[in-house]
């Protein structure tokens, strides 16, 4: 039972390992898919950055280009051009601010961009486009070049600076994507390894369970069947000393009052197992001497309301052939339940006729021998081997003063007093005469 409830424990805890593993997979699992999430919302807001950050500086450049076309041909295409140029680098200039707003280093460069370009816009665009219109018409070829060379110088300033802000928020974009890229792949390989190493555990784990319990299984296979074995040749031998004792056997419910005897027990009465089952309590207690009967009840209830250990009585038996049959009897509670009250009893059963017929002869023949002595002329008195007084007859009551009542259980010393005729003094004792004699004589 033991190695069996060990078998259920190893099961149990492999089992919780298991559930452990599952369970810390799954979370790792929902946590990698938030954060795959995350970084999906993270590379997705990197690349529109970049992607409008590139806008932006096209943008630019167009915008300073159809700006320069005006000035060297002032037609109404590259006015249009400037205007939509404009538009599209605010408006890319404006999804930037939205996507950064998180980062005051790239608000910062963002709102210098923005002003420098107000400044190329306001001083320098628009006032050049006024000189080159009023030049147009006063056909000042010269003023026109002039304009284009002055606006050209300033606004290669503020270009340069404008890429270099623009372009540092589009590389330190990118280096975030790249690091977001190889934090993913990162994480990526380390849960493969996870799960690879996981799966590896979760089948060590199944292959350990599955050899320890089988393992256990067959020790404990093993041991039931040399426990079974065992009984086997306990009960083999029970079986031969019952059957060379002609001993029967019996088991009693107390619940129920159903008993269980084997075929000695039957055989006692004169019956065959089959005559007497199913047998029962009420059928036992009807062959029992009705002399017997309210003893024995009382003898066996002691036993089971805990008076007495064991039950022990002699009573005399009806045989199917009519005659009394003496029985010894014996037994004790074998099963209790958690209240203390007595289930079963178990017992043996045996015949003791002819020791009954035996005692009965020997008591008649002392009976006899006593009769016998008594009717003695001669004082007789008669002691067990310790000297102590079981007889004598009228004969030794008159010489010893005592009566039989009266001496029988006392030592002989104390009955039978011998005196020196010459000195009076105490004599030797002869019973211990003849014992020492006798110790001798046997030595």
């Amino acid at each position: 039972m033991i190695r069996n409830y060990r078998i259920i424990t190893y099961i149990r805890i492999g089992f919780i390992v298991i559930a452990l593993f599952v369970v810390g997979m799954g979370i790792i699992t929902y946590v990698n898919t938030d954060q795959v999430k995350n970084i999906q919302n993270q590379v997705t807001r990197t690349d529109k950055i970049i992607e409008h950050t590139n806008e932006t500086l096209v943008n630019l450049y167009a915008f300073i280009g159809a700006e320069r076309g005006y000035l060297i041909s002032p037609h109404s295409i590259h006015r249009v051009n400037i205007n939509t140029t404009r538009d599209a680098f605010l408006t890319h200039m404006e999804a930037l601010e939205q996507l950064t707003v998180d980062n005051k280093i790239h608000q910062q460069r963002l709102k210098h961009v923005k002003e420098t370009f107000r400044v190329i816009y306001h001083d320098l665009v628009e006032p050049l486009i006024i000189q080159v219109d009023a030049a147009i018409e006063t056909n000042d070829t010269n003023r026109i070049t002039e304009e284009f060379q002055t606006a050209s110088s300033k606004s290669r300033f503020y270009l340069e600076e404008m890429t270099r802000l623009l372009l540092a928020i589009s590389e330190e974009e990118r280096e975030v994507r790249n690091n977001i890229v190889f934090s993913t792949m990162h994480n990526l390989n380390l849960g493969r390894t996870v799960n690879i190493l996981g799966t590896i555990i979760i089948l060590a784990i199944i292959f350990l369970m599955q050899k320890m319990a089988v393992t256990r299984i067959r020790k404990y296979e093993k041991a039931q069947q040399d426990a079974a074995n065992d009984l086997q040749k306990s009960h083999e031998r029970l079986t031969n000393v019952i059957e060379a004792t002609r001993v029967g056997t019996w088991e009693w419910n107390i619940i129920t009052g159903s008993v269980i005897v084997n075929e000695q027990w039957a055989q006692l009465l004169g019956y065959s197992w089959e005559e007497l089952n199913p047998l029962n309590m009420d059928t036992w207690e009807s062959l029992i001497d009705i002399g017997d009967l309210e003893l024995s009840r009382s003898l066996m209830k002691d036993v089971y309301v805990h008076k007495t250990v064991y039950y022990d009585m002699e009573y005399r038996m009806l045989h199917k052939d009519g005659h009394w049959v003496w029985i010894h009897s014996r037994g004790r509670v074998t099963k209790w339940n958690d209240q203390g009250k007595a289930l079963e009893m178990s017992g043996t059963l045996d015949d003791i006729s002819k020791l009954k017929e035996t005692q009965h002869y020997l008591y008649l023949e002392t009976k006899r021998l006593e009769t016998t002595l008594l009717s003695v002329g001669d004082a007789i008195i008669a002691t067990d081997e310790l000297g102590t007084i079981v007889m004598l007859n009228s004969v030794a009551e008159d010489l010893t003063g005592w009566t039989r009542e009266e001496a029988v259980g006392k030592a002989f010393t104390e009955i039978f007093v011998t005196k020196n005729g010459q000195t009076g003094e105490k004599g030797d004792n002869p019973l211990h005469v003849y014992l020492k004699l006798d110790s001798k004589l046997n030595y």
